[in-house]
């Protein structure tokens, strides 16, 4: 049978709750915008992603929600486009998710 070293499992699980730590803080940080309209959004969109979001997701979703509202509003309701370091899939995710509200 396949078994784990105690360090291994060890690693794994603060590996775990390292990342659930994570999503937490996104989440909130995705529900306390400044703005209600990015609030609501950012947060819905928030709740029902980040469990599925890789690493790779997660980092883009930090950088978007290091963004001023303003900046991010005209982004997602496509009004103006979104400079290129900002520009990425979890952006047209975001989008995306307004679209089908």
């Amino acid at each position: 049978p396949y078994t784990l070293s105690a360090t291994l499992l060890h690693n794994f699980l603060l590996q775990e709750a390292s990342l659930d730590d994570r999503r937490k803080r996104l989440l909130y940080l995705s529900q306390h915008r400044g703005m209600k309209e990015t609030d609501l959004l950012m947060g819905r969109f928030a709740q029902k992603n980040l469990e599925t979001m890789n690493d790779v997701e997660l980092n883009d979703l930090e950088l978007i929600l290091e963004e001023g509202d303003n900046d991010l509003l005209s982004w997602i309701m496509e009004h103006t486009e979104p400079p290129e370091r900002v520009n990425t899939l979890v952006l047209k995710m975001i989008i995306d998710f307004r679209k089908s509200l």
